[in-house]
Formats: structure tokens, sequence, C-alpha cells
């Protein structure tokens, strides 16, 4: 059987939870036998036409542009696919991109079409008027023009049901392994294992670091020299976002590390006191997932996407609140002891549920059932001769 994926930025993943999610997934499912390839952007991917893990990397072109990148790429990706590589499922990541899920149907109606719904991205602030739209179209899109929508989420899950009466399949997304650290690391940022606080993701309006910086200034200054604020990421077309953090953050022992990945960004996570994540909106967020998977402390917003994972018993802050957020902060420090036992018996948990192999196997079983009849009797056959993972 064999798969492209579309609309993630592409693969080895550097930054976004879309690109993580793609990564995890298709290196699994080519130990299981799919024959899988990932388009990727140019300005994304530093190797092209690359070969990551037994994946198959494809890079085509698109116009770089806050609003242009992802459609253009999505496009040119589309026709790619289905004039040269010809799959059995194209699957499309995203409720952008797949909005471009009616081509294949109409220009090749033996491809089957797989969307991944990853969140309701017309509710993110940076987007105006227009985009919101396009982005509603595309949510529709993901559930009509799909053979089989995927949602990562519960929430998204009756989303789908509710707004368009789509019967989705939900498979959130998976704990990724991060692998042992060697703290020596934090020393390049003067950093001291169990002294700091941590973020991970994406540096846009959205995710709420401005709020967390802010929450971190008011906190007292000797906890402030005691534990600084690790910020790990990068911005996506949000300059301007990025100076007005810098600024806040100046003279409040705030470290912007950029993004990090392997054994450096493993090494952040482990040496952590507390992670946080202020998001005013979320699909399901690997970052906490990760957080959770290694005993860590959180104090996350109260948002449905936080709650999924963590239940009731967690910390939870308003988004935007500024101060609620800082006096989380300071009280959890006061007691991390305490913290960290409640966050350790979540872990095994966390990893049963949220386990990637689990993932993959239930991703194949999807392309299986909506893949023409002699490609998913071949695929069967072939699968006999597979190692389970």
């Amino acid at each position: 059987m064999k798969v492209v994926m579309i609309g993630q930025k592409g693969i080895p993943a550097r930054l976004g939870g879309i690109e993580r999610h793609v990564e995890e997934l298709s290196t699994r499912l080519v130990r299981l036998g799919v024959n899988v390839a990932v388009y990727c952007r140019p300005w994304y991917t530093r190797e092209r036409n690359a070969n990551v893990n037994g994946v198959r990397t494809i890079t085509m072109p698109s116009l770089r542009s806050k609003h242009l990148d992802a459609i253009t790429h999505t496009l040119f990706a589309t026709m790619h696919a289905i004039f040269t590589e010809k799959p059995d499922v194209i699957h499309y990541h995203g409720v952008g991109p797949s909005l471009l899920a009616w081509i294949p149907r109409v220009l090749s109606p033996r491809t089957r079409v797989v969307t991944t719904f990853h969140t309701i991205d017309r509710l993110t602030p940076k987007w105006g008027a227009f985009a919101r739209i396009m982005l509603r179209l595309g949510e529709w899109c993901a559930c009509a023009y799909a053979d089989r929508t995927i949602t990562v989420s519960e929430t998204l899950k009756r989303y789908c049901d509710e707004v368009y009466s789509t019967d989705t399949v939900y498979l959130p997304n998976g704990v990724t392994d991060i692998g042992a650290a060697d703290l020596i690391t934090l020393a390049d940022w003067n950093l001291t294992d169990g002294g700091y606080l941590l973020y991970v993701g994406r540096l846009i309006p959205h995710k709420g670091v401005h709020t967390l910086v802010n929450a971190y200034r008011n906190l007292p200054e000797p906890v402030r020299e005691q534990y600084p604020l690790v910020i790990v990421g990068d911005g996506v077309f949000t300059n301007e976002y990025l100076k007005e953090l810098t600024a806040a953050a100046r003279g409040a022992n705030v470290k912007f590390v950029g993004a990090q990945f392997g054994a450096t960004l493993s090494a952040l996570y482990r040496g952590a006191a507390l992670f946080v994540n202020p998001a005013e909106s979320e699909g399901m967020p690997n970052t906490v997932l990760e957080a959770v998977s290694l005993g860590l402390p959180v104090i996350v917003t109260d948002i449905l996407a936080h709650r999924e994972i963590l239940g009731a018993d967690a910390t939870y802050v308003a988004p935007k609140n500024t101060y609620a957020l800082g006096a989380a902060i300071d009280a959890t420090l006061g007691s991390l002891a305490a913290a960290r036992e409640r966050a350790n018996a979540r872990v095994e948990d966390v990893r049963t549920r949220y386990s990637w192999d689990r993932i993959a196997r239930a991703t194949k079983d999807v392309y299986l059932s909506t893949a023409r009849p002699d490609t998913a009797l071949e695929a069967k056959h072939l699968a006999k001769n597979i190692p389970a993972i």
C-alpha cells in the first residue's frame, strides 16, 4: 500500500505539533509495511528528497507567506501525488490543506482520501475574516470529501459529529519517547537540574506565551532568581510578536533558547522543575503529553484539550489570566515535592493511552478500510510478514 501525506511543513520535525505527529506516525507505518512519502516545504526541510527512517520525503515549492504558504504547497503536492506518485491513499493533515481534498476525488477517483482534523484553526487570532472563512470551508471539506476523517481529540470528534454530521475516527497524538539525556547540556544556558520553569512550543499569539512572560514577571524576585523561565521554540510568520515577547521579558531572567531537538530537548524536559502551557486553544498538545509522560508537574490553561489529557486532578488556570497563572506557579513551586508525587502517578496511564505504536496500527486499519479491495488484500498479505511494533 502506497500512502502520501500532505499538509505538514515537513520532516524531520523542527517545530510544530503536526510535523511531530506526521514524523512519529509515518516512520511507524513504514515499519508496518506501508510505503509512505511525506511532502515537505523547501524553507522547512534542510535536506531535500531524502529518506527519514524509511520515509521518503518529497520537496515541493510554496509561496512563502503567512496566507499562501500552506495552500500553494498543498496544491503543488496534490498535483504531484496524483500524476507522479499515484498513491493508494492521500492523507491530508490539517483543515487548511483539506480545503483541496476534493481535487483527488475529481482527478483520481481510484485514490482514497483520508484527512486528519488536528485543531479548529479558524479560532486562532492570527487569521483575518477571509482566512477564517476559508478555514471553516476547510473543516467542511475535511469531513465531506474524505473517505475517512480522523480527529485527534474526543472534543474534535464531538465537534465534527455535531457541526458536520460526520462520524470520525478518534486517534490522538501519541507520547514521544524522547530518550535519556545528559543533563550536562543544561550548563550551556547556566541552568541546573530541577532549577527552572519550562515552556516548549511555537511562539505565536494563541499559544499564550505573552501571558506566561507577564505572569512570570510578577513573581517575587527571589523566585525568579532561583527559577529562570526557559522558552523553547521559534515563531512562524510572527516577527512582531517575537519582538514584543523579548521586550516584555527583558531583565526578568527569561531565557529564549530557540527550537531544540533530540538529546538537547530531552535534557531540557528532564531537568525542569515545572512545565507550563498557557495556550488559549489547542487540538491535542504534544508538548503537554511529553511533559506528563516524564512525570513533570504541569500548569495548564483550563481548555478542553488539557482536560482530556489530565482529567480533574491538575492545576488549571483560565486562559489569558496573568495573575492566576503567576499565583499557580508560585504555589506549585512552594510545594514541588507534592506536585511531583501527583505527576508521577499519571505517567503509566498517559504512556498507555497515548501509544504511538497503537495509533500507527489503528491508522493503517483506517487506510485498509478505505482502500480498493485489491489494494487492501495485497496490504493484508504483506502484513503477515511484518513484525508487530
